[in-house]
């Protein structure tokens, strides 16, 4: 059994609110993106729903921008999470350089352990695909990680620790251009 992700992305002319009051009746969970990214820039996408691949997900309501298949899912960091916690999702975007196994078995075996040291970090899971899916830019991707964190502070003491630097400077080795990313609840 793998996974499906299909983020979510208002088409122009409806309100946030009009695409979580049609997503709230869809199978799986539904995150969306924390209300105050609204306010600073528009995040990637609104929202994220991931529902088991053996769900057909039902009728999908408009607003899918992207939709992943799940190959492997690592749980590089395994922990409690609170209910309120902040999930950040990162895209792993891959450089031209790059051959995809090679890139697979960096972002798992070499990037994985260096997130996993971050004490604010409660849990961290890498979803890889299986095949090329692009971003709406163009760029490739290898699949999105999942980070979570207590709140926008932990969140806040994450950025500031020793443990994420090592991760930035890692990740200026096999990211492709700026960072893809969203903040969801």
């Amino acid at each position: 059994m793998g996974k499906v992700a299909r983020f979510l992305k208002r088409p122009s002319g409806m309100t946030v609110d009009e695409l979580r009051d049609m997503w709230s009746r869809a199978p799986g969970l539904v995150s969306w993106a924390t209300d105050e990214s609204y306010g600073k820039r528009q995040p990637l996408f609104d929202g994220v729903q991931e529902v088991s691949s053996d769900d057909d997900g039902g009728d999908v309501p408009p607003g899918v921008a992207l939709t992943v298949a799940v190959r492997d899912e690592v749980v590089v960091k395994d922990g409690p999470v609170p209910v309120d916690a902040l999930r950040f999702i990162g895209f792993a975007t891959i450089p031209p350089q790059w051959e995809r196994e090679a890139y697979h078995a960096h972002w798992s075996g070499v990037h994985g352990p260096l997130a996993a040291r971050n004490p604010h970090l409660l849990r961290y899971v890498q979803n890889h695909t299986g095949d090329d899916v692009a971003l709406g830019d163009g760029r490739r991707i290898a699949g999105y990680a999942t980070a979570w964190f207590a709140g926008t502070d932990g969140l806040r003491a994450s950025a500031a620790s020793v443990e994420y630097a090592a991760v930035v400077e890692d990740e200026r080795t096999f990211i492709e251009g700026t960072p893809a990313f969203f903040v969801v609840r």
